[in-house]
């Protein structure tokens, strides 16, 4: 697919792919007027002195700035006041400030060194976070609140360590500028390995897991394997986007693209296939599923989606305030729920079909500090020092506080009665136990972090995992152990409890068609669109049950 770039006086006036126009642009004086986009809409731009003065968007929004004279924006103005801001600009010393209002005047301060890096950021409520940096410019710490996050390079400027506010460090190192291994705060290693054109061919995750990936000439993924050994090939088209996937099992994928490479057509391995069409901007206009329904949509030239029609003709329709903000929502049954905001575009309300209303109400950081629920009932929030969460406060009055660790994780929920839940972390980072006047949580990780013990009270659950990660076997501290197993494409097959087995059937998408547990069958029927339809159970004539047989049907649009 080649793009034609239409050129007129060593300006671009716009591109084509084939027939279609993807964008045009106009001119005035050297200065960029208009973007006109594929679907008709354009945005204007006004200039005074080759500055640009203005901005109108395709509905006719319109967002203007004044400059000082050196060239720098001093104001922001939007429609009936919308996301104005103002800026103002000083010195000390070597470094620049740039302070920022915003619609509500709430004000930022922004500080640059003398590389005009920048190395502070205020917040309204006082609170800074400062950036340190190498002589190379890299970032060399972030602070702020007490805690610190430092980075280490290597010589050759590669991201060599990362150490948090609580001291564990994550070490990475590379060979060839690539890296091929990461050792995490507890020691667990991951490895990474490479071809001769740099693609990555293969990881071993801490417990030795290992997968892989093959490669076509042109670099497009070719297959993967995965740990257990189970392979999927891939075919690529020219462009190296995959055509047609093949799983473990033989089971076949489909995909086709439309002239943009955009997915037009995917066929799942049981025939069924989906098709989507597009407008000239990549919005999908109509997708039609298995069963022949279809699903419309309609956009603006904002880009905003102003309809969707539902497999069953059923219709919601969206409005746009200024500067695509949604106004409104209409369901297909006519329920209207509309929405409204403050100049800084923060929500305010939303008001539902039945004219109740939930309200927002904002800190000058623009952090949520209360709302209020359609019952009129109001829970206030307030944040720490870091702007983390520090207490709810419910309409009873009835207040949970909340408390941290340098690096940010919770580690205590406590009430105004005296009742706590208190966390502890392992060092990389995961929680492992909880812990509240009525007992303990504590959960043991495998090298490869997942969760192989959860304990409440001493009493254990345990799990275990096959070569790919997959659960494998389950016991609980008074029921008899669960094992399960998998086909060649990773699908459940079967399990056990007890010792008692369970067949299990699929089809090529995985979904269950049938279980057959000693004496007894389910078996299961889906339509087209890969919903349940039907569903019986067979007991045999033997058996000690009265009911031999129970059938369902879903009736589906």
């Amino acid at each position: 697919m080649a793009v034609d770039v239409q050129c007129e006086d060593g300006r671009i006036q716009g591109y084509r792919i084939d027939a279609s126009t993807v964008r045009e642009f106009g001119y005035d004086a050297g200065d960029l007027i208009e973007v006109t986009n594929a679907v008709g809409a354009t945005t204007r731009f006004a200039y005074d002195a080759h500055q640009m003065v203005a901005w109108i968007d395709s509905s006719g929004a319109r967002y203007d700035n004044a400059y000082d004279a050196q060239g720098r924006v001093v104001s922001q103005t939007g429609e009936n006041g919308v996301w104005n801001a103002s800026y103002t600009y000083s010195t000390d010393g070597d470094q620049r400030l740039t302070e920022w209002a915003d619609a509500l005047g709430n004000r930022r301060i922004h500080r640059f060194d003398a590389n005009l890096l920048p190395i502070a950021e205020t917040d309204p409520l006082g609170r800074t976070a400062t950036t340190a940096y190498t002589p190379d410019r890299a970032v060399l710490s972030r602070s702020g609140a007490g805690a610190a996050t430092r980075f280490t390079y290597t010589a050759g400027g590669h991201l060599a360590s990362v150490t948090d506010a609580l001291g564990q460090t994550t070490r990475i190192r590379y060979r060839d500028g690539l890296p091929v291994e990461t050792i995490d705060a507890d020691g667990a290693r991951t490895v990474y390995s490479y071809d001769s054109r740099g693609n990555l061919i293969s990881t071993t995750d801490p417990s030795g897991r290992t997968q892989s990936w093959e490669y076509t000439d042109t670099g497009a993924v070719g297959a993967h394997i995965d740990a257990a050994g189970r392979r999927t090939e891939i075919t690529c088209n020219a462009a190296g986007q995959p055509e047609r996937v093949v799983d473990a099992a033989g089971h076949v994928t489909q995909i086709r693209y439309d002239e943009f490479g955009r997915v037009a057509l995917v066929v799942a391995p049981d025939g069924a296939a989906t098709a989507t069409e597009y407008d000239a901007e990549g919005h999908p206009l109509r997708r039609t599923g298995p069963t022949g329904a279809t699903e419309q949509w309609t956009w603006d030239g904002e880009g905003n989606c102003r309809t969707h029609t539902d497999a069953i003709g059923g219709v919601t329709v969206w409005e746009y305030g200024f500067y695509d903000l949604i106004t409104a929502r209409v369901d297909s049954d006519g329920r209207r729920t509309e929405f409204g905001y403050n100049a800084a575009r923060q929500l305010l309300s939303v008001t539902n079909p039945d004219v109740l209303v939930w309200r927002y109400e904002y800190g000058p950081d623009g952090r949520l500090v209360a709302e209020t629920d359609f019952n009129g009932a109001t829970t206030h929030y307030s944040y720490d020092h870091a702007g983390r969460l520090g207490s709810r406060t419910n309409a009873e009055g009835q207040t949970v506080a909340y408390s941290y660790d340098a690096a940010g994780n919770l580690v205590a929920e406590s009430s105004e009665t005296g009742e706590t839940v208190s966390y502890q972390y392992d060092s990389a980072g995961r929680i492992a136990s909880a812990r509240n006047a009525a007992g303990a949580l504590e959960l043991g990780f495998d090298p490869a972090g997942r969760i192989v013990s959860e304990s409440w009270n001493g009493r254990t659950v345990t799990t275990s995992f096959g070569p790919a990660g997959e659960v494998v076997a389950v016991r609980t501290p008074n029921g008899p152990p669960v094992q399960l197993s998998y086909d060649a494409r990773g699908a459940v097959d079967g399990f056990s409890v007890a010792g008692r087995p369970c067949e299990v059937s699929t089809d090529p998408l995985g979904r269950p068609l049938s279980y057959r547990y000693g004496p007894i069958d389910v078996a299961s029927v889906f339509d087209p669109a890969g919903r349940l339809s039907a569903r019986t159970v067979s007991v045999p004539a033997w058996a000690p049950w009265p009911v031999r047989r129970i059938s369902t049907t879903t009736t589906t649009n």
